[in-house]
């Protein structure tokens, strides 16, 4: 990222369009762990700002083990 950022002023700018801080992400000490976690969150953040809850959102689902009802279910509909 050194070297890219050698040859491109606007970096910084760009990233951020990507929800990317070059700052505060891990990226200087190339730490994957870091960046991945920072990223998630912001992510995460922005979908949040975007999505209209809905009632079933507080509602809890279903724990399933395996997908096997469903596999059996799309079964006996197809065949």
């Amino acid at each position: 990222m050194r070297r890219f950022a050698k040859g491109n002023d606007e970096l910084g700018q760009s990233m951020k369009t990507h929800l990317i801080d070059l700052d505060g992400f891990g990226i200087w000490e190339d730490d994957f762990a870091c960046f991945f976690d920072r990223r998630a969150a912001v992510v995460s953040k922005e979908l949040s700002k975007r999505i209209i809850p809905q009632k079933i959102d507080a509602e809890s689902q279903q724990v399933k083990l395996d997908d096997y009802e469903e596999e059996a279910a799309t079964e006996e509909t197809t065949a």
